[in-house]
């Protein structure tokens, strides 16, 4: 019984040891195929280092710029609404006061005044020109 179980044990061990052997030697070859490739990656690596540094010292400088320029902007911006509030507040000052002013009121008068006189000269010389019996 030993035998038999020391026999079956022993051809379960080759059977496995057979089956391995493709699996070993497609691993020995991926091996060959990876040494050649990290070759070529090594050799490559520096390049491809360089490059990214030199784009990343350019989006570096390129970000720098558009910060500096959006700070310059916001200050623009900043400035332009002080002045538009500045320029509100004078406005109404103004307004107010010449509102008060008894010189605006006699300008408001002498303005409407002229446009009426003005209204009436142009009917006058508009009826001058129709001859007696003609209708509008």
């Amino acid at each position: 019984m030993l035998e038999t179980s020391f026999l079956i044990l022993s051809l379960a061990f080759l059977l496995m040891a057979l089956f391995s052997v493709p699996i070993f030697w497609q691993l020995w070859q991926m091996a060959k195929k990876m040494t050649t490739a990290m070759e070529t990656l090594n050799k490559s690596l520096p390049g491809i280092l360089r490059n990214v540094e030199a784009v990343t010292c350019n989006l570096s400088s390129a970000s720098e710029v558009v910060r500096r320029e959006v700070e310059v902007l916001a200050v623009f911006a900043r400035n332009v609404r002080a002045f538009l509030e500045m320029a509100r507040g004078v406005e109404g000052i103004v307004r107010d006061g010449l509102r008060n002013l008894p010189l605006a009121e006699k300008l408001k008068t002498a303005r409407s005044l002229w446009k009426g006189v003005r209204v009436f000269l142009a009917v006058l010389r508009e009826k001058r020109e129709c001859q007696p019996g003609d209708r509008k």
